[in-house]
């Protein structure tokens, strides 16, 4: 299901509201630009995710989907799983699998 945004004045700035005298019944598809954030630059980011690559290692920010992954990547940090992609939790707001953990393999890394 897809949602429009009010219009927004392109001026606006972070600190400004969202909806500042706008009339709630004109829609634009394009996310206003307060709201649009940079991707972190550098290569910290592609190493940690190379590195969990490589390791084989599950995250809950790949799996949840998290649009904020490269800013902790780029920071060399991640929160990973154990026992595999799947949660045992049932956390409404995330995209994690739901269900009953993988058993451990064989070249589990330590």
């Amino acid at each position: 299901m897809l949602h429009s945004l009010p219009v927004v004045s392109s001026s606006a700035e972070p600190a400004d509201s969202p909806f500042p005298g706008n009339d709630a019944s004109q829609f634009v598809g394009r996310l206003p630009r307060w709201l649009k954030r940079q991707v972190p630059k550098g290569n910290a980011n592609h190493f940690t995710a190379g590195l969990l690559d490589e390791l084989r290692l599950e995250t809950v920010c790949d799996n949840a989907k998290c649009p904020n992954r490269m800013e902790c990547y780029s920071q060399k940090t991640a929160t990973f799983m154990i026992l595999g992609a799947t949660c045992t939790r049932s956390c409404s707001f995330c995209a994690v699998s739901r269900g009953r953990p993988e058993a451990l393999e064989d070249d589990e890394p330590e």
